[in-house]
């Protein structure tokens, strides 16, 4: 067996297999097998790991190994319930450490390019509540490490006044953060570049 890629390494940290003389196994619902001239190639979807098998004598004998992978699971084991609860302890996980954040001012957009993928989009914009809960969120998740923002839309800058209250909740707070913009450019005015200079 030749293991091309073993997979994500966050996932299998959060995983435990038992392996006993007396389990009797099945491939996993999760695996797609794809044949090959000399072989077949096992690619695992919840832990994209992806081996290389020169045949079935070759998974025989790798059989414990690709039991450690999860390509194979025990007849009885709710690998569905054992996905969402990975799904669940990584979002957990990531939710604590977030420092990255896409805030969508709005849908609403002054440009009307052709090749625009959000041009049927109902224009809806941020309100400033919503804003304030995004502020709080950040401010609560932030402990103290540089946060990371970046403004998208539509066109970010048809709702600058979310744009001012999140950044100055954080200011207030003490949160550092810097910032970026998807933007088309043709709202930025001397006014707003200077305030950009200084949130």
């Amino acid at each position: 067996m030749l293991i091309i890629y073993s997979g994500n390494s966050c996932i299998k940290s959060q995983t435990n297999v038992q392996i006993t003389q007396t389990n009797e196994y099945r491939l996993s619902n999760f695996v797609i097998k794809e044949a090959l001239k000399d072989g077949f190639l096992l690619y695992h979807t919840a832990t994209c790991s992806l081996v290389y098998l020169e045949g079935d004598e070759d998974m025989e004998q790798s059989f414990l190994q690709l039991v450690c992978m999860w390509y194979f699971v025990k007849i009885d084991f709710n690998e569905f319930l054992w996905i969402d609860n990975l799904r669940k302890e990584r979002s957990n996980a990531l939710s604590k450490d977030v420092k990255r954040y896409t805030i969508f001012t709005t849908t609403d957009c002054n440009a009307r390019c052709f090749y625009c993928y959000e041009k049927r989009l109902s224009r809806l914009f941020m309100t400033e509540k919503t804003a304030m809960d995004v502020a709080a969120y950040i401010i609560r998740n932030a402990k103290g490490s540089v946060q990371s923002i970046r403004w998208f839309g539509g066109e970010p800058l048809m709702n600058c006044k979310v744009i001012d209250l999140i950044s100055e909740q954080l200011q207030r707070k003490d949160v550092q953060f810097y910032s970026k913009m998807i933007t088309n450019g043709t709202l930025f005015d001397v006014g707003r570049i200077k305030k950009a200079l200084t949130l």
